[in-house]
């Protein structure tokens, strides 16, 4: 899920993660398996994105007054930028759909 409190986060979690195994070993691609997962904060989903993409737009929200707001990476950094396998099910939705969408858009 795409959690957050005090202590963690799932994208600090997840580029830790990372960070240890390409300093542990010679890592030649990552799957990053979103099947059967619900989702979970919408910021959590842009930080995740934002750890493969350099930076731009992850999602556009509209309220119910057509305002428009952009939510973005802009940190310019990622924690991996080779070879990424996303997969997803039926069961996956919310913040996984928007992870995995964005990731296919920037390729």
């Amino acid at each position: 899920s795409f959690y957050q409190d005090r202590d963690s986060s799932s994208a600090t979690d997840l580029e830790q993660e990372i960070n240890k195994l390409k300093k542990e070993h010679r890592l030649e691609g990552i799957i990053l398996d979103l099947r059967y997962n619900s989702g979970g904060l919408l910021s959590q989903a842009v930080a995740v994105t934002g750890l493969f993409i350099t930076k731009g737009i992850v999602v556009s929200i509209k309220d119910e007054n057509g305002r428009v707001q952009h939510l973005r990476d802009l940190d310019g950094t990622m924690a991996w930028d080779g070879p990424l396998i996303v997969l997803v099910n039926r069961m996956s939705a919310s913040a996984s759909e928007i992870v995995a969408q964005t990731l296919q858009d920037y390729g």
